[in-house]
């Protein structure tokens, strides 16, 4: 009890310092892109703190195994460094005492990251949604700047404003070219401002006491076309379209769909809580290491392993989707593979178990010959 104890202590201390790094590093990434789209008029700025958080609860399911996960490596690989795993295997503490000190944590981590995968994270998408929505209703269009011209949809459209009213949602004096087909639409208009249709989250915008001009460029043959209020489509919404809809369906309505995409769906959200205790099971026996060898000499091996665990579920999550395999075998095989390998690393390559009887290994069973060769 106390050398479980010990080892839940020093696991726990690293997964803090590990966990806070990972998230840093996921939140400057995510900032940084929600600020390139910002920059170019895809996501509202007045919301890109309030998006970052959303997406860093939404791929909890994904850092909490990893974090875990490196941080019984990095505990486990200054234990082996410091000589104390090798003191605990001579005192007759053998893999699988450590392995299920380790697992009994694995298990609560694995509960929290369910609860998560299949409750809060649909939610947390459903709410991205909405913040997205309410930004785009309550500000001017996304990305444009009184007084600078606006390329939009790979150059058709242009549009340019030269200010912007007291109300902060209104353009004054609009400019606008559609080239499209060989044809050309110029529009001027005395004010412009932005409109989501509340059934399709279409924008719109809206022009105000204004004038079209349509035909060939270089032609005099044209049409001009004088109006009180003409609404135009604009692209739709980039961050709406980015976020997978299957994120934000309801873990029940997965359940009782029959639909092979909602199967995938389903399937990756059981495997990430399996990933925990799986992940747990590898990380014993990729962190044994020689005092010699340091605290990170596995950890490339261990990492390289991870990323292969988690395509694997990739995997067979697409095939799955794409009917090759039935939903009820799922990543069950990707999980099978890792837990084989986690089995033959601990039990048929450890050095311990060429030092030890396989008896010794088990706690309670301490044969008379099991000496301590170390």
């Amino acid at each position: 009890m106390i050398v479980a104890t010990y080892l839940l202590r020093e696991v726990l201390r690293a997964f803090l310092g590990v966990l806070a790094v990972l998230i840093v590093i996921y939140v400057g990434h995510r900032f940084g892109r929600f600020l390139g789209q910002a920059s170019v008029g895809s996501v509202p700025a007045d919301v890109l703190i309030e998006l970052t958080v959303l997406k860093v609860v939404e791929n909890l399911p994904l850092l909490l195994p990893l974090t875990l996960y490196l941080a019984s490596l990095l505990a486990l690989g200054r234990l082996y460094r410091d000589g104390e795993i090798i003191a605990m295997l001579a005192g007759g503490i053998g893999a699988s005492r450590i392995t299920q000190a380790l697992l009994g944590l694995s298990v609560v981590f694995a509960m929290a990251v369910a609860a998560v995968t299949l409750h809060f994270a649909p939610s947390v998408v459903t709410i991205q949604e909405e913040v997205m929505r309410r930004a785009y209703e309550q500000t001017p269009i996304a990305g444009l700047q009184p007084g600078r011209f606006r390329d939009m949809q790979q150059g058709e459209v242009v549009v340019y404003f030269e200010d912007l009213a007291d109300d902060g949602r209104t353009f004054i004096n609009a400019f606008g070219q559609v080239t499209r087909d060989g044809n050309q639409d110029v529009f001027v208009a005395d004010r412009a401002y932005q409109m989501i249709d509340n059934n399709t989250q279409t924008p719109f915008l809206v022009l105000e006491n204004g004038e079209q001009y349509s035909g060939l460029p270089g032609q005099l043959d044209y049409t001009l076309t004088r109006f009180q209020a003409y609404a135009r489509q604009l692209p739709r919404l980039e961050a709406s379209e980015g976020i997978r809809k299957l994120r934000a369906v309801p873990t029940r309505t997965l359940l009782q769909s029959d639909r092979l995409d909602y199967a995938a769906e389903l399937q990756w959200r059981l495997a990430m809580p399996v990933s925990v205790i799986v992940l747990a099971l590898l990380a014993v026996p990729l962190s044994s290491s020689s005092p010699r060898e340091g605290r990170y000499a596995r950890l490339f091996t261990a990492v390289a392993v991870f990323f292969a665990y988690q395509n694997g579920i990739g995997v067979m999550q697409n095939l799955v989707e794409r009917g090759v395999v039935p939903p009820a075998v799922g990543a069950w095989p990707a999980h099978a593979v890792a837990v084989g390998l986690a089995y033959w690393l601990t039990w048929v390559r450890s050095p311990v178990r060429r030092r030890f009887p396989w008896k010794a290994l088990w706690p309670g069973r301490r044969p008379a010959d099991a000496k301590a060769d170390v």
